[in-house]
């Protein structure tokens, strides 16, 4: 997802596919249909854990073969024991 699907510089990916999403189930199951790749910063949220799991399930549910998952900077250790999970 984008958080600035108008972002200018778009143009020097040409097989890009930019989309925004607010990580709900149902905008993810939208913006995922026909995505063979996934790749997000995860937002600084408190239901982070909820949200990786809405980006899978639609992924998931879609047939996208793979998902690049970029936590928060800074990210400790117990970031990376979720990622494991």
């Amino acid at each position: 997802t984008s958080r600035n699907p108008n972002n200018n510089n778009k143009s020097s990916l040409p097989y890009v596919t930019w989309v925004s999403s607010d990580l709900s189930k149902a905008s993810l199951l939208e913006v995922t249909k026909g995505v063979d790749k996934i790749f997000y910063v995860m937002p600084p949220a408190q239901n982070r854990v909820e949200l990786a799991q809405n980006v899978a399930s639609a992924a998931q549910s879609n047939g996208v073969s793979y998902i690049v998952h970029v936590s928060l900077p800074g990210a400790e250790y117990r970031a990376i024991h979720f990622a494991r999970q």
